[in-house]
């Protein structure tokens, strides 16, 4: 076994993991496809008949190499989406005030009843915007 070929396999999960962690757009990923190609055909070293071929490398390497790209494509892309649940996924949604708010009232946001309070009065039935979070709380403010 070629220490240095078992280095360009490290070497290629390290890139692969840099990938999901660096957003490179495949560069890393595709470094890493190239060190595992070549850290495969490196791997062995004795008669050729007992040597990994490049035809078998790169049939292993690259569709590995294709579906972590993808894969990783798919966590980026949920790391850049808004958060769906808990308090930051109340700023901006709307709601409709249950009893007027003067300044404090109900409002009915995301499936749930809030305490909320606007700045102007609200009268009941109207839409309201949420601005902000404040402990149980919510700040609104009139939808237009």
């Amino acid at each position: 076994i070629n220490f240095a070929a078992v280095g360009l396999l490290i070497l290629a999960v390290v890139l692969f993991v840099l990938e999901a962690k660096i957003v490179s757009h495949g560069v890393l990923a595709s470094g890493g496809v190239v060190a595992m190609v070549l850290g495969a055909v490196l791997l062995v070293e004795g008669p050729p008949e007992l040597r990994i071929h490049w035809s078998t490398a790169l049939a292993v390497s690259i569709p590995f190499g294709v579906i972590t790209v993808f894969l990783l494509s798919l966590v980026i892309r949920a790391r850049l989406r808004p958060p769906a649940t808990g308090v930051e996924a109340l700023a901006g949604e709307i709601g409709v005030v249950q009893t007027p708010l003067n300044p404090t009232g109900k409002v009915f946001v995301g499936g749930a009843y809030w305490t909320a309070a606007a700045d102007e009065p609200v009268e009941e039935g109207a839409r309201v915007r949420v601005v902000a979070v404040e402990g149980l709380r919510l700040k609104v403010k009139r939808a237009e």
